[in-house]
Order: C-alpha cells, then structure tokens, then sequence
C-alpha cells in the first residue's frame, strides 16, 4: 500500500492511524493489520465509508479483545460478521441462516503473498541487540536504545561522511563502537527494503 494512499485515507477520515495526530504522522502495528482488514474490504465491493464503519468496529473489538482469542470475520461486498452473528454491527443487516458460512474469511494471522524476492522485516520494539523503535522516541525512527540518536544518522555519518565506528562513538558521550556498528548493521538492512 503505497504511503502517499495511507495519507489519503487519513485525511478523508476513512481510515485514521492511531498515532494520527503526530508530525510525521505514525502508524502502529494494529494500523497495518486493521489496513489489511479496509483492503480485504474493498476487495469484496464495500465502499470506503462501508469498510470504514466496518474497521472501526473491528479496532473497539479488538480492544477488548484477549491476545489469544482474536474474533473470527467474514465478509462480502455490503456485509461483516463477527464469529457466528447473523447480522452485521454496523449496519444492522441481519444475514440468512445460513449464509455467514459461505463468506469469505478474513484471518488475523494470514501471511503476506509471496511477492517473489526474500523480504526482511525488523522487531517492531527491539530490532537489533542495541537499538530500540518506540513510538514516541523521535517518531518511532530505529534509536540507539536508551537514546535519541536515530540509526539513520549513525548509517549517514558513516556512509556520506565516512567515519569511522570509532570516530562515530567519539562523538556521542556514552556510545561505545558495538552499539554504532549495531546501528549501522540494522540500517543497512532497512535500506534496501525501502
């Protein structure tokens, strides 16, 4: 999904991140699985406020939600059942007994479609052994954990200015040559993915 679509969404109110309010805006983990869930959606023939409606139902679920137990979902072009309900939550329409079982499943865990070349996806909290992603530490970028020094700006010194490990540390009290080098490892391997 390209990002510029993901921006779109967010403006038009039809599918708002959580971290919307944030400059860069931000999405979390149950963003990306909540777009696939809008995405599946519109594949069946809902329109956008439809899927919307259907999304913000699913997110205040999943709230309440056990880890463990994640609600089973089926759909089509107007409809959304949750577990073995008979009529969607959103709009009311009670489905024919019957029918719910011949809907399309939308499953939580589904891997992604093989998209024909190995993909490498960091931890979304601890990537690598000395770096961290939180969310409200410069953006949710990769940091260095325990500080504000992003892995992008450990990866630039090195490649546009290069400097070494050792001169890198030197300029961060506190940094030591393995936390640099961690950085720049994990950002090497962001790169290319993006």
């Amino acid at each position: 999904m390209p990002q510029r679509t993901l921006h779109d969404w967010a403006q038009k109110r039809v599918f708002v991140p959580d971290f919307n309010d944030l400059r860069p805006k931000q999405w979390s983990y149950r963003d990306l699985v909540l777009v696939r869930l809008f995405v599946w959606l519109r594949g069946a023939g809902q329109t956008p406020a439809n899927a919307s409606r259907h999304v913000d139902l699913v997110r205040s679920l999943l709230e309440t939600a056990s880890d463990d137990a994640l609600p089973v979902l089926r759909g089509d072009h107007r409809a959304l059942l949750i577990e073995d309900e008979q009529f969607d939550r959103a709009t009311g329409d009670q489905i024919m007994e019957g029918l719910g079982a011949l809907m399309s499943v939308f499953d939580f865990a589904q891997e992604l479609p093989d998209v024909g070349k190995p993909m490498w996806g960091p931890n979304l909290v601890r990537p690598s052994e000395y770096t961290s992603i939180l969310p409200l530490v410069m953006a949710g970028e990769p940091c260095i954990a325990t500080t504000r020094i992003t892995t992008a700006n450990v990866w630039t010194l090195q490649h546009d200015r290069g400097l070494s490990a050792g001169e890198i540390a030197d300029l961060y009290p506190g940094l030591n040559k393995l936390q640099v080098r961690d950085a720049i490892e994990l950002e090497s391997k962001l790169r290319p993915a993006a």
